[in-house]
């Protein structure tokens, strides 16, 4: 392993290219375009996160397209998003269609355990329609 790939394992950053770090530009940018979004929490004290980025990461180079953005977030410094979608631990996995929450899961790291859950989250998902903006009319007078 280089010395460059081991720094960045200590500091806790990502050596997957395919994996883009979370903040609220980068998913309401991908949310925009009403795209599958895969949100990974991450903590360095982690023993499933490094297997469960190595599948991500294959996941994301098949050549089915379009292939869902994975995004990365750092469990212990994104408290707020931990506590709106009630997330328990560092490797979970949460499911959105553009700003609509679908689903989430705990401690998947196998790359056919991952494609599944992807699978059965978007056949649910399959056939609602998109959300409309709500109106921003009163009562009529």
């Amino acid at each position: 392993m280089s010395l460059s790939a081991v720094l960045l394992l200590l500091l806790g950053a990502s050596p997957c290219a395919a994996i883009e770090a979370y903040s609220p530009s980068a998913f309401a940018s991908w949310a925009e375009k009403d795209r599958v979004i895969v949100l990974q929490f991450r903590s360095p004290s982690c023993s499933v996160c490094p297997r469960q980025e190595l599948a991500l990461e294959r996941l994301s180079e098949e050549e089915p397209k379009p292939v869902p953005v994975f995004l990365q977030a750092h469990y212990d410094r994104e408290e707020d998003l931990r506590r709106k979608y009630k997330v328990e631990g560092a490797s979970a996995l949460l499911v959105f269609r553009g700003r609509r929450y679908l689903g989430s899961s705990m401690r998947l790291y196998t790359e056919e355990d991952i494609r599944s859950f992807l699978h059965q989250i978007l056949l649910q998902d399959r056939g609602k329609p998109k959300q409309r903006p709500k109106r921003r009319s009163g009562p009529r007078r």
